[in-house]
């Protein structure tokens, strides 16, 4: 969890290259805890949401897509990550 808030914090920040490295970090280590409290946007496709707009920020729209396709799996329904879904993949032609 503590590299999903770094990676979340970096973008915020607008260091793209430096959230990518924490929230891959994070996907290698996610696995949810029966012991501990959990934050729920560790786990719920955040991680691919935030890696699909900054892989897209630093040229990587195929990475972006692939990020996005998983986003969504996670929230079908939220339009904020459709919309990101529709300029990547204009993006990617």
């Amino acid at each position: 969890e503590p590299y999903v808030e770094s990676g979340i914090l970096e973008y915020e920040l607008g260091n793209y290259d430096l959230a990518i490295k924490d929230l891959e970090t994070a996907l290698k280590l996610n696995k949810p805890h029966k012991n501990y409290i959990n934050e729920v946007f560790c786990y719920d496709g955040t991680i691919y949401d935030i890696l699909s707009v900054c892989k897209f920020y630093i040229g990587k729209i195929a990475e972006a897509s692939y990020y996005v396709d998983l986003a969504l799996k996670n929230k079908p329904d939220d339009v904020r990550i459709l919309n990101n879904k529709r300029i990547i993949d204009n993006s990617l032609k």
